[in-house]
């Protein structure tokens, strides 16, 4: 996070104190000492929303703390969960839970990987989702797939899901 320096200061700032809480708590998660306008945090847990308080300060004292709108930190969700299919008229469907954690941030959509083939010919379809399942067509009746889902959110996309080997009915 970065910040300005006191509108109404001028060279004389030494450095900043930053502190972190918890929003609706007076405690002090993290608290940082830095002689610049800007500071990367970490160690904050994903879906937890914090304020961050800023306050300059120099030889002749300490300026008013600013605090910051509160903030929510993110990161890449879990893998989603029990992937299944089965075989219907229309095709294969697929279908699966969400993850466990979507890491702070809401779950935008989903990756289905699709391979077949043998190991030197191997073919791969990625598929965008919106929701927790999708209806694979036009896949050859008897051939084999190898299967995936990957969650995305703001912070990028999860690992693969469990592989999960279906073939087509016939």
């Amino acid at each position: 996070m970065s910040w300005q320096p006191p509108a109404d200061g001028d060279d004389s700032v030494s450095g900043y104190q930053v502190e972190v809480r918890k929003w609706g708590t007076s405690s002090v998660e993290q608290s940082h000492e830095v002689a610049v306008t800007g500071l990367g945090l970490g160690n904050l847990t994903n879906g937890q929303q914090y304020v961050v308080s800023v306050v300059a300060f120099n030889d002749d004292g300490v300026g008013t703390a600013v605090d910051s709108p509160v903030v929510k930190p993110f990161g890449v969700a879990e893998a989603p969960r029990r992937l299944r299919a089965r075989n219907r008229e229309d095709g294969l469907l697929l279908y699966w839970r969400a993850p466990v954690d979507d890491g702070g941030a809401s779950i935008d959509e989903y990756i289905v990987r699709v391979s077949w083939g043998r190991a030197k010919n191997r073919k791969n379809d990625l598929i965008r989702v919106d929701g927790r399942s999708v209806l694979l067509t036009g896949l050859t009746p008897g051939k084999r797939y190898s299967l995936w889902v990957s969650a995305s959110n703001a912070a990028g996309s999860s690992a693969f899901s469990n592989k999960l080997i279906r073939r087509a009915a016939r």
